[in-house]
């Protein structure tokens, strides 16, 4: 089986109900180069994620553009040009620059932000409970962290609603063979943080067991999607 299309994985975790329609980043041109056509659409993608990330550096989002950026440099099967290739380190060495000069305050606010956009609540309520229990931070910082609990809470909420029915589609998914989407439904449902029922973890449990199994002896299959790591999914 060949690694599915970012926004295939994207589509169907949609339709399990875990995802809203945007995206804390562009999808990732690496899945795209063994398309028809995939060099000129591999290049494309690359020049407008290098444009995204210069513009979130002028925000001052540094976090969010060195996150896209890394990601960018490490994604199997991308073609550079050299105009890009040279762009990216230069984008590159200019957010580890910025990134040297922002608070422990800024970091954490920062990367609470982009867990929460990118679906990852578990992460995001540990950088804003950070932020809003620091004696350093200002009465605005604790604001903006208190913002992010209040959505982590929400969104949690509605996860808590949705997976029941998105564990089946993982399950289903997992069952036909679809394994790269199986594992980021159920990676998704994992971050939230949400407390399963104990059917409904032991179900998780099992089939988290068998990724991780086929992550170990088909790791190509998850190349370019991620490791799901033990431990991670608790019902709590």
């Amino acid at each position: 089986m060949q690694n599915c299309h970012p926004q295939t994985v994207r589509t169907l975790m949609m339709a399990a109900g875990l995802v809203a329609g945007s995206s804390a980043f562009a999808a990732p041109v690496a899945a795209q180069t063994t398309q028809p056509g995939s060099n000129d659409q591999s290049s494309q993608n690359v020049k407008q994620q290098l444009e995204q990330a210069t513009e979130m550096l002028a925000v001052s989002k540094v976090i969010k553009a060195k996150a896209l950026l890394s990601q960018l440099a490490t994604a199997p099967g991308v073609t550079f040009s050299d105009t890009d290739r040279a762009q990216l380190s230069t984008l590159l060495k200019s957010a580890e620059a910025r990134l040297k000069l922002l608070s422990s305050i800024e970091i954490s606010l920062q990367k609470a932000d982009l867990a929460l956009e990118s679906s990852d609540l578990s992460l995001a309520e540990q950088h804003a409970k950070a932020v809003a229990t620091s004696s350093k931070a200002s009465a605005l910082d604790q604001k903006h962290a208190d913002t992010i609990l209040a959505s982590v809470d929400g969104k949690r909420r509605e996860v808590a609603a949705k997976a029941p029915g998105a564990i089946r589609s993982a399950v289903n998914l997992f069952d036909s063979g679809k394994f790269v989407e199986a594992k980021a439904v159920l990676e998704t449902i994992s971050r939230s943080g949400v407390t399963l029922s104990p059917d409904k973890q032991q179900i998780m449990d099992d089939y988290q067991g068998r990724i991780l199994a086929l992550a170990q002896t088909r790791g190509e299959l998850f190349a370019s999607a991620g490791m799901l790591q033990p431990g991670v999914i608790n019902g709590r």
